[in-house]
């Protein structure tokens, strides 16, 4: 769902029933968590500078920022670490590469070829761009300016990225 900002009304994502479908089987938490946003009118905050704040209004536009230029730009790796971590050393993992095996002769070893090829891509080559849930006390309370202080500070150890 995003905002539309030129008449305060909110745009929800359309799939077919297919791709609904085909989402909720493979990303099923997102699907959830998408149901949850929606039935609680969930909004969201961006937290950044005046400047790109005006110009998200201006041209209706969010941009992304390349891992590696960010302060935190470590997590891709450390993700990166748990996911191949999981796929090696557990249940899940196990799982996953037995019913890989079972489906076409080769597709577990083609997979893993790929995943290693683009290793390098998820670390040097994604783009993120981060946003917050606001929760309704947050209206009423310092919890807001609270949290807006810690991005600020966040933003100026950083060196601004």
């Amino acid at each position: 769902m995003t905002p539309d900002i030129h008449s305060g009304h909110n745009v929800t994502m359309q799939l077919s029933p297919e791709e609904e479908r085909l989402w909720q089987i493979f990303h099923p938490y997102a699907a959830e968590q998408h149901a949850v946003v929606l039935s609680k009118n969930t909004r969201f905050v961006h937290y950044t500078r005046t400047e790109a704040a005006m110009s998200i209004l201006k041209n209706r536009e969010v941009w992304m920022r390349k891992s590696i230029c960010m302060n935190d730009f470590m997590e891709v790796r450390f993700g990166l670490g748990c996911l191949i971590a999981t796929y090696h050393r557990s249940e899940a993992g196990q799982r996953l590469k037995s019913l890989l095996d079972q489906l076409f002769e080769g597709l577990r070893s083609e997979v893993e070829t790929l995943f290693d090829q683009w290793t390098n891509l998820f670390i040097y080559d994604s783009y993120f761009t981060c946003f917050s849930e606001h929760l309704d006390k947050e209206d009423r309370t310092r919890t807001s300016f609270d949290v807006a202080s810690l991005w600020r500070y966040q933003w100026r150890c950083s060196g601004g990225k």
